[in-house]
């Protein structure tokens, strides 16, 4: 058998989804007020503000994994977490800062 390859296991499944937050987080970061670059990593209080959306995406990437599809068994189990995750942590991060109350 192959082992060049390494399959997203469940012990790895939480590193997985810290490193997607954290990497999808940079990438909002870098597509923010149409700059295009890094140069928000300069700033200190861009790093402060980093937190309150890679840790929701984060969090409801793991919800979704453990709770909503914990009886799913695909191969598509930790993308499918990963992407409705990383859409209701930004909703929920945007709905937080602008207090928008449904």
């Amino acid at each position: 058998m192959n082992t060049k390859y390494r399959k997203i296991s469940k012990d790895n499944a939480v590193l997985a989804m810290v490193a997607y937050s954290v990497v999808f987080t940079m990438f909002l970061f870098f597509i923010d007020e149409g700059y295009y670059n890094f140069n928000w990593m300069q700033d200190p209080g861009n790093w402060a503000v980093f937190p309150f959306y890679a840790i929701p995406i984060l969090l409801f990437g793991l919800f979704i994994h453990y709770v909503v599809l914990m009886k799913y068994k695909g191969s598509a189990k930790i993308a499918l977490s990963l992407f409705l995750g990383s859409i209701a942590g930004i909703i929920f991060t945007v709905f937080v800062i602008f207090g928008v109350v449904l």
